[in-house]
């Protein structure tokens, strides 16, 4: 004879593989824009070491080239909220306007994966003397100036040969 718990854990277990089921043609989608992401931190890492190399005028305290588990745990909520939209887009796909063919899960994780690509060249075009990374700043902006407190009255100065 099964107790009560034992049967509510064996439907927990139903709802939760059948969750799993509804959201598995997701998983690639997620995991590609998770890459994306892992990508965007990594590149903001090495610029902020590439900054501190170029101006060691910039007190330590500004330039954040530490992992920092604030803005790590900041990452989630994005992802969290990217991924519900994922899903809504393939649950609309799916079953509201499973007649044309939208492709919208494509289309969100597309979307946000090109502003991490976009993010991505601006921090590595960032404080790059590379001829490619300054044909980039022709458009982008340098992200050490947006990020790094101070940094732009630094430059000004270094920039009218002031000291």
């Amino acid at each position: 004879m099964e107790t009560i718990t034992e049967t509510f854990i064996k439907f927990m277990w139903i709802f939760i593989g059948g969750a799993l089921a509804l959201l598995s043609p997701t998983l690639p989608f997620v995991l590609i824009c998770v890459f994306a992401t892992i990508l965007d931190c990594i590149t903001a890492w090495r610029l902020a070491k590439r900054t501190k190399r170029h101006h060691p005028e910039i007190p330590e305290a500004q330039i954040h080239d530490k992992f920092e588990s604030e803005k790590f745990w900041g990452v989630f909520p994005k992802l969290l909220v990217l991924y519900g939209c994922i899903v809504l887009g393939y649950m609309i796909d799916t079953w509201i306007f499973p007649f044309l063919d939208m492709y919208l899960p494509n289309f969100m994780a597309g979307a946000f994966c090109f502003r991490e690509l976009y993010s991505i060249l601006e921090n590595e075009s960032s404080e790059n003397g590379s001829a490619w990374a300054k044909f980039l700043q022709q458009f982008m902006v340098n992200k050490a100036e947006r990020h790094i407190e101070g940094i732009q009255e630094l430059l000004n100065k270094k920039k009218n040969g002031e000291q």
